[in-house]
């Protein structure tokens, strides 16, 4: 070979080789092709008639759809139709608030009233993650979470009525660039202001029609004299004091009376919003013209880092520029760390019942959210010996398959769940015998809910689109409400754990009924947690997914609020709401579990996505304290509680929907104990709190709270509680002291260890929570890590200071968070890499 062929071969191997890396590189640096999902009917067999597109059962305004005249919360103000005659009704609760021991309430008060001659009852027009529009009569109303205003847009020809359930009154000159003047009557000339013109003012002083401020006194003309503000921006006092500002995009002369009335002769844009004080005034004078028409949440995982999900909420704007939109985050949006929100955020005036709001600017929110650590099970315990001989003994009480039908799909979800955690703990202890007994006994529990034929137990409602009991389709209050769409993240996330379990072991269908039994569990899936619609962030082009036709996009979840919403389409007087954040977070961490094992990775991390909101949200929202958080200082409800029962739109109670006792708030926002409570559901570790700090307050507070013990068993009562409160099956509150050990558990291992192995030696056998066997209550007390710094053995807990530093704490330093302190921060927050 010639030097001139070598050098020739050489650079032809040259190029094929930058050419290959440039392959590589690309192929790494480009997103992952993700296969079309496809739009598959359910295959449960089909009630009810079909309608345009799926019902969002599960949304903030769903109350809006109901017609009876219940409140939703936009954030930070709450709006309703009236009832009767379809006007809108604006407040803005938090001036409304009241606070008991048990209880805080922010409450509608129609603060503002917006009506036409042509009022209509309210129809949805359109709406997605974040905004949502409804056409009532000639006038359209836009809605947007965390918005400063209430958007109206009202049609050429309407004639408006702005009243309030207070008094109302227009400010004079309240612009710059506009002025306002009285309209003149011809009973007196127009330039006639003062009180001796006017013979019922006639015993005043000075000017009276109007006086220096603008107003006309109700003396002027015996009251019927009129202020008309021909003007883009007027300024309303109502008579608590109290002011608002109505900013229009063409000048509109208001008349005032008993309420403000104007004739509008082109369509126009109205946007309202409550002042709080000067500085958020000017704000809102800055950003009154850009609105948002549409709301997306955009993610993808990042390519470069698997655990992270990169998340937009990207706005559609109209009225203005894009970059001049104005929005309002709540508290757990603004601490992640690195985040263009927190860099671009500012103080405002307003707050909500879940905080201060800040304000930020701009059509797209950026997110970095850190995903935790998916596991099956709890891992290799120190009581191997002693888990096995109590699997030996376990039988269940009956054969799951004859109870499916009678005890209702909540009840049999949480017995499949302890049926799974049974099966995992058998193959965790290397038993295949014990595996495959109990996998074979999970596999039969499931066919009843898996079975697609005519006496199924779930169908598919095609009148709003979703998977529901054929008993609760029959009648609305069976299984919780199930029918008319309560709790479906709740009962399902039972369901689809327990069916990810089953496949995991090899225990799933086979034969012709493997890909009947994986459609039912997809369809389930869909159900509360589906990713159509989603819009992706995919090598920097958002493109907008198809719809799907037969489910809605992530039924319970809200966006904007990062917790789901359990209530469906009942209406609560005080918006939605939802009680138990674990079993919350229990539903995504299932179904990101399914996503894993049927290699499906847009389901299984946009399922991590919701599961990291919710526990995010509900370390804000369900936490309370008084010196820190977002309940700081509101007491007594601060000074009484560790931990809210049920968070709603407009109120927070520490009790529960079943009962008073603080036993019951703590524990049913515990169970069940699993993995992801352990590990990213983070409820009981350090994603919530300090790792045991946190737990020692609520068990503290469960133990003290527990209704009293009569030591007598009711007659007959089950071995387990269901579904229903404890204190209706075991006079000695047997279920729910058998979760108050686990929770103790986690700041005492030793100590609960120790009382768990007293019950499995006691004669009698003992009643537990419907999830619990003994021996997976031992498997997670021993597999708790050691916490030295709280001990929960003695009722008065007493907690030592850890070092709080983000240098202490290796994942926080390799995020590059060197300073500072995260362990928690300064806020009271403990952020997610601080669990070592």
């Amino acid at each position: 070979m010639t030097p001139q062929q070598r050098r020739t071969l050489l650079g032809i191997v040259a190029a094929m080789a930058l050419i290959t890396t440039s392959v590589i590189s690309l192929k790494w640096l480009r997103a992952p092709a993700v296969e079309a999902r496809r739009d598959v009917a359910p295959p449960f067999p089909t009630v009810g008639q079909h309608t345009k597109e799926p019902t969002p059962t599960g949304a903030w305004f769903t109350n809006l759809l109901l017609d009876d005249g219940a409140p939703a919360a936009t954030t930070p103000y709450a709006v309703r139709f009236e009832k009767k005659t379809h006007a809108l009704e604006i407040s803005y609760p938090s001036s409304h608030r009241a606070i008991t021991s048990n209880n805080i309430v922010d409450a509608f008060v129609a603060d503002l009233i917006v009506k036409t001659e042509k009022l209509a009852a309210p129809e949805l027009v359109q709406h997605d993650e974040l905004t949502a529009e409804f056409k009532f009569g000639d006038a359209r109303a836009h809605f947007s979470r965390g918005s400063p205003f209430i958007t109206v847009v009202v049609d050429a020809g309407a004639s408006l009525t702005l009243a309030s359930v207070q008094s109302l009154k227009l400010q004079g000159s309240t612009t710059k660039t506009t002025t306002t003047a009285p309209i003149a009557t011809t009973n007196r000339p127009q330039d006639d202001a003062s009180c001796k013109a006017h013979p019922v003012c006639s015993n005043l002083i000075g000017v009276c029609c109007p006086t220096a401020e603008g107003v006309f006194l109700g003396c002027c003309e015996a009251g019927r004299r009129r202020l008309a503000s021909s003007s883009k921006r007027h300024k309303v006092t109502l008579g608590d004091g109290s002011q608002w500002l109505l900013h229009a995009s063409l000048p509109i002369a208001l008349e005032e009376g008993k309420a403000l009335t104007a004739t509008i002769k082109e369509k126009t844009i109205l946007r309202l919003a409550y002042v709080p004080d000067e500085q958020t005034e000017a704000l809102l004078d800055d950003h009154a013209t850009s609105y948002a028409v549409s709301g997306r949440v955009a993610w993808h995982a990042s390519y470069a880092e698997p655990d992270v999900v990169e998340m937009s909420y990207v706005w559609g704007v109209s009225g203005g520029l894009p970059s001049s939109l104005l929005t309002l985050a709540l508290p757990h949006h603004a601490v992640h760390h690195g985040d263009t929100i927190l860099e671009s955020s500012m103080e405002t005036g307003y707050k909500s019942l879940k905080g201060p709001l800040r304000g930020v600017v701009g059509e797209k929110w950026r997110f970095r959210e850190p995903l935790g650590e998916l596991k099956w099970d709890l891992g290799p315990s120190t009581a191997r010996d002693e888990m096995k001989t109590l699997l030996q003994k376990f039988e269940p009480d009956q054969d799951e398959r004859s109870l499916a039908s009678s005890a209702g799909v909540y009840s049999a979800g949480k017995r499949l769940y302890r049926l799974a955690s049974i099966a995992l703990a058998a193959k965790q202890v290397n038993d295949k015998e014990l595996t495959r007994k109990h996998g074979l006994k999970l596999k039969k529990a499931l066919r009843p809910w898996l079975a697609a034929d005519a006496n199924s137990l779930l169908v598919y409602d095609a009148s709003h689109g979703g998977v529901v009991t054929r008993a609760g389709y029959k009648d609305a209050h069976a299984d919780f409400g199930n029918g008319r769409y309560n709790d479906h993240h709740f009962h399902y996330g039972y369901l689809v754990h327990a069916s990810a379990v089953a496949k995991h072991l090899g225990f799933d269908e086979d034969g012709q009924h493997h890909s009947e039994a994986e459609s039912a569990v997809s369809a389930i899936v869909m159900d509360y947690c589906n990713p159509f619609g989603r819009r992706k962030l995919l090598e920097g082009d958002v493109s907008v997914a198809p719809r799907s036709s037969y489910f809605t996009v992530s039924r319970h979840k809200d966006w904007y609020d990062g917790h789901s919403w359990a209530s469906g389409l009942f209406s609560l007087q005080n918006g939605k709401s939802q009680e138990s954040i674990s079993e919350a977070a229990h539903s995504y961490y299932g179904a990101a579990l399914w996503g894993s094992v049927t290699g499906d990775p847009e389901l299984r991390d946009f399922a991590r996505l919701a599961l990291a909101l919710e526990v995010r949200a509900g370390r804000h929202y369900w936490r309370v304290a008084d010196q820190q958080g977002v309940y700081k200082g509101l007491r007594p409800f601060s000074s009484d509680h560790a931990i809210v029962g049920v968070v709603g739109a407009l109120d927070v109670s520490a009790r529960t929907w079943f009962g008073e006792a603080a036993a019951y708030a703590v524990l049913i926002n515990c169970l069940p104990f699993s993995p992801a409570t352990a590990r990213v559901g983070g409820f009981l570790r350090g994603d919530l709190s300090a790792p045991a700090a946190f737990a020692s307050r609520i068990y503290k507070a469960a133990s003290e709270g527990l209704p009293p013990v009569s030591g007598v068993r009711v007659p007959d009562a089950p071995k387990t509680s269901g579904s229903t409160p404890g204190d209706q099956y075991d006079a000695a509150q047997g279920p729910w002291r058998s979760l108050l050990l686990l929770l103790r558990a986690v700041g005492d291992a030793d100590g609960a260890v120790a009382d768990i192995e007293a019950l499995a030696n006691a004669d009698a056998e003992p009643a537990l929570d419907s999830t619990l066997s003994l021996a997976t209550m031992l498997w997670w007390a021993s597999t708790r890590p050691p916490s030295p710094a709280v001990v929960l053995s003695e009722p008065n807990v007493t907690s030592v200071k850890v070092d709080a530093s983000c240098a202490a704490h290796p994942k926080c330093v390799a995020l590059g968070l060197d300073e500072g302190v995260c362990c928690p921060t300064s806020e009271g927050d403990e952020l997610w890499c601080c669990e070592d």
